[in-house]
């Protein structure tokens, strides 16, 4: 047995618990087993059967006890190593490599199991993960772009309603001329309503002017004047 103390060789403290003394024998395990550390050589071997030593001790109840037993007497990894034991045996009664080895390669096929186990469902987490992101972002982008078409189609109908109002505008304007001021063309329509009217009031006025003289000669020959004659005789009087 090599000269070392079961617990450094763990990282663990005297105090640990099973679970954690478990968890350092994978982690220290998976640091210094040859196919995954093959650079180490001899000396990597040499303390990856120091982890499996450990391990074997403090997770059996009734051998760890034992060995806390002689630390606490003041037995130091040395004296452990020269106390009495066979070559084939270690001072707890366990057989010091051929087990280990059998024990070691059974835990790291198991191990490599679990840890295959493990890298399926990271993958299929991560590409539900990665599926999950990208219907996200396709929702967000179909989202953006019904916004974007929403403001080109109200853009588009201003643009559209302006077109038709300034075509209104041409129309009228082309058949409705207007002007800021007075045009000749004002003048000469003015002139023309002028004329009309003051010629219907010439005539009205002729037309007065001879009933009134009928009327007159009618009654100077003692003929009846009619009522409405009398009223259109009294407007055709010069005033």
């Amino acid at each position: 047995m090599a000269q070392h103390d079961l617990y450094a060789v763990l990282g663990v403290s005297p105090g640990a618990s099973i679970d954690e003394i478990k968890a350092a024998f994978r982690k220290q395990a998976l640091k210094h087993h040859p196919d995954t550390n093959p650079e180490a050589g001899k000396a990597g071997l040499a303390r990856f059967h120091q982890v499996q030593e450990a391990y074997a001790v403090l997770r059996d109840a009734g051998k760890r006890a034992q060995y806390d037993g002689m630390r606490a007497a003041g037995f130091s990894p040395a004296d452990l190593d020269s106390s009495g034991s066979s070559g084939n045996e270690t001072p707890w009664g366990q057989p010091s490599n051929a087990d280990f080895d059998a024990f070691v390669d059974e835990w790291w096929k198991k191990m490599s199991e679990e840890f295959s186990d493990y890298e399926e469902r990271q993958f299929a987490r991560e590409r539900m993960n990665a599926e999950r992101r990208a219907t996200a972002a396709a929702w967000q982008w179909e989202k953006e772009q019904a916004q974007l078409n929403k403001g080109r189609a109200q853009r588009l109908k201003h643009r559209t309603e302006n077109a038709r109002m300034k075509r209104h505008a041409t129309i009228l304007r082309r058949f409705w001329p207007t002007h800021a001021g007075f045009a000749a063309g004002d003048a000469l329509c003015l002139g023309f309503f002028l004329a009309g009217a003051a010629g219907i009031a010439l005539s009205w006025r002729t037309h007065l002017h001879e009933l009134a003289q009928k009327q007159e000669q009618q009654r100077e020959h003692g003929q009846p004047v009619p009522p409405d004659a009398k009223v259109a005789a009294a407007a055709a009087q010069p005033s």
